[in-house]
């Protein structure tokens, strides 16, 4: 799948490449540690999995609303807005 000059996941490696993302994401500590390092280091590390996530796109529709709130979701965890449960 494409959008412009774009290229998706192919629908084969989906799965394995949202594991790998995932657990990379785990590893991280769901970038937890990350309210405590510089504001830059964490915006640095968000935008990295936003990209991998836009990258991923297993939805036909509706990816980027999803990754919006996935990303809303951890900018809040770092503000101590609210737990993130994943």
């Amino acid at each position: 799948m494409a959008k412009g000059e774009s290229r998706f996941c192919q629908r084969e490696f989906i799965k394995s490449s949202s594991k790998k993302i995932f657990a990379e994401l785990a590893n991280d500590n769901y970038l937890k540690d990350y309210a405590t390092k510089p504001k830059s280091e964490f915006a640095k590390k968000l935008a990295y999995y936003k990209c991998e996530l836009n990258a991923l796109h297993p939805f036909y529709e509706l990816n980027g609303i999803l990754n919006g709130v996935v990303i809303c979701s951890f900018l809040l965890l770092f503000l101590n807005r609210m737990p993130i449960l994943i």
